[in-house]
């Protein structure tokens, strides 16, 4: 897929709390950072550990929105690292479902949720 392509599809800014993990075996990477963006085919994540292009990786990204409007969701993923520059990388999304999380849910609207700077 060229770089139009990929750019091609509609990003949406939303900062989400993500946890990765290698699928290899042999490569040992698991981490947590956030999303800055978003489009139907791939992420934008900022982390403090450096990537490499190439890597396959598990992604849990904590979902805004409430299935049913009471329970909490997650957006689980696999993944392959297309861009890597510092402590930014984006994947482009080859699997991926939505399941539901025992995290606390807190009811948002959100159009302000996602314009709201990321807690720390």
């Amino acid at each position: 897929m060229s770089d139009h392509e990929r750019r091609s599809r509609r990003r949406f800014p939303l900062e989400l709390k993500v946890r990765y993990q290698s699928t290899n075996t042999k490569l040992a990477i698991a981490g947590a950072g956030r999303t800055l963006n978003m489009s139907s085919g791939g992420l934008l994540i900022v982390s403090p550990q450096p990537m490499q292009q190439g890597v396959r990786l598990r992604l849990t990204v904590e979902w805004p929105w409430l299935l049913d409007q009471q329970t909490p969701l997650q957006l689980v993923a696999d993944s392959r690292v297309v861009r890597a520059n510092g402590s930014e990388f984006a994947v482009t999304l080859n699997r991926y479902q939505f399941r539901t999380s025992g995290r606390h849910a807190l009811v948002a609207d959100p159009l302000i949720w996602a314009s709201q700077p990321f807690p720390a």
